[in-house]
């Protein structure tokens, strides 16, 4: 049976090749397709009640629930093709339609290479409010994610720390993190606060909240709550997935493929049954495993076509894309970074992702590095001079002025140079300098300039302040949430 799914199909503004052929996408959508028709598990109560009351076939006893293709595709249909992520100030906010590329800090590390003494340690939660506001200054990052996983909170309120350190330390759109009923609902309240109100944060979604199925095949508690808690709340769902293959999916590229479109298309599915018209984000966070160390690379090619293949069928879907990239996996910010978050960022941004995630990471996603995210940004600068190809009109062809130079003559003393030059902007910590300035400003390095950069930034920028009122009843949110885990554990 051929796919009935193609009226959504849309044009991004990529500039790499598709990696497959129309036929060869429609094969994937088949493959998974027939894959939801033959069962997934669904680890949560109310999901199975979802998919069950729309038509798909329940076991609860061993959660198996088949989603026939026409719910499916039904699904896709109500899906939008664009959204509008806000800020706290309406000049932050970005509309997401396809024509244009945003980048986001990564997300949740555990480790911190502090650019004061470029040591690595545990973070605290002041290092993630440090961390927010340095991303909160950078005018190349558009989504504050919530950069560190403190480790001076209670866990179990993790995500309600970070979630308060960004909304009150920043005023571009934040990212946040998946959680049980309790964390999420606390989460959604959070935001309304920082809105104005509930009915506030659905007309202007501050927050876009992440959701993660276990690849293959499963959407459990976690998962299934933060979706259907964000979809009735009206917010943005990114369906994030790191599907490995080799471990949680086939060794093949293509096999992988199958497994993560369909993981993603289950999560789709319950926030469309949830609530139609829920906006979602097509993810890639999948790659090979390295047989060698048994972790995943994040600086490999095949994460990097697997974000091409992700955009391309998110393309097919007509809904946005979310992708790695600018992500590596060397423990330092060396060559090693530097080549791996060239590929990956460079491959995910030609092929036309929406939204690049992971900059300032080392070590996978472990380590977050406030130089490396201002190396980043130096990177994120030329991937859009080169994205925004060449401007090619009467003025800027100049052929009145090459006649008038003549051979052998030279630009630089020229009105149309003085005009045009700010075009192409220098990176600021790129050194260009010749060998004998670059000894006499102390033969500094890239890291060093940018840690010194960093520095500087955290600790002179201010961001626009939340209002006191709202702090405080964040505040109490987080409390709350903190008493309540602490009298689940004592039971």
């Amino acid at each position: 049976m051929k796919p009935s799914f193609r009226i959504k199909e849309r044009r991004r503004r990529g500039l790499l090749a598709p990696p497959m052929s129309s036929a060869e996408v429609e094969t994937v959508h088949q493959a998974s397709l027939d894959l939801l028709e033959n069962g997934i598990r669904v680890k949560h109560n109310a999901a199975l009640d979802i998919f069950y009351s729309h038509g798909c076939r329940v076991n609860r006893k061993s959660e198996a629930v088949r989603i026939p293709p026409s719910i499916v595709e039904k699904s896709l249909q109500s899906a939008p093709g664009r959204l509008v992520l806000a800020g706290r100030r309406p000049d932050r906010d970005f509309l997401v339609d396809g024509q244009r590329i945003f980048f986001g800090a990564i997300s949740g590390c555990v480790r911190f290479l502090d650019p004061h003494s470029r040591i690595q340690r545990p973070p605290t939660k002041t290092d993630l409010a440090d961390g927010v506001r340095l991303v909160d200054a950078l005018e190349d990052i558009d989504i504050a994610n919530r950069v560190l996983v403190p480790t001076d909170v209670d866990g179990g309120a993790v995500a309600l720390h970070q979630l308060e350190a960004a909304l009150g330390h920043t005023t571009k759109h934040v990212m946040c993190g998946s959680g049980k009923k309790k964390i999420i609902r606390a989460a959604i309240e959070m935001a309304g606060v920082a809105a104005g109100g509930k009915e506030k944060l659905k007309d202007r979604p501050l927050i876009t909240v992440l959701a993660s199925p276990i690849s293959p095949l499963t959407l459990a508690d976690e998962c299934c709550d933060t979706i259907i808690e964000s979809a009735r709340s009206g917010l943005p769902v990114v369906v994030a997935l790191s599907a490995i293959g080799g471990a949680s999916a086939p060794v093949t590229l293509a096999g992988l493929l199958a497994v993560h479109n369909t993981d993603i298309l289950a999560g789709i599915v319950l926030a469309q049954l949830t609530a139609p018209g829920t906006p979602v984000l097509y993810s890639n966070y999948s790659g090979l495993m390295d047989m060698q160390s048994g972790l995943m690379p994040y600086g490999s090619p095949s994460l990097a076509l697997m974000g091409r293949a992700a955009v391309q069928m998110a393309d097919f879907y007509g809904i946005p894309s979310y992708s790695a990239g600018l992500t590596g996996d060397s423990h330092l910010p060396d060559y090693q970074a530097a080549l791996e978050t060239s590929v990956t960022g460079m491959t995910a941004a030609l092929a036309g992702a929406d939204i690049v995630t992971g900059a300032g990471t080392t070590n996978g996603i472990m380590v977050f590095s406030p130089a490396k995210l201002l190396c980043d940004c130096q990177l994120i600068q030329m991937i859009k001079q080169i994205r925004g190809g060449i401007a090619i009109d009467e003025k800027r062809l100049a052929l009145d002025l090459i006649k008038t130079t003549g051979p052998g003559g030279d630009f630089l003393t020229s009105d149309h140079t003085l005009e045009f030059f700010r075009e192409y902007p220098r990176c600021e910590l790129i050194d260009h300098a010749p060998f004998e300035l670059w000894q006499q400003d102390g033969r500094r390095d890239m890291i060093q300039r940018a840690s010194e950069k960093a520095v500087q930034i955290m600790q002179n920028h201010t961001p626009e302040p939340l209002d006191p009122g709202m702090v405080s009843e964040m505040k109490k949110i987080v409390a709350a949430a903190e008493k309540e885990i602490r009298n689940d554990r004592q039971r």
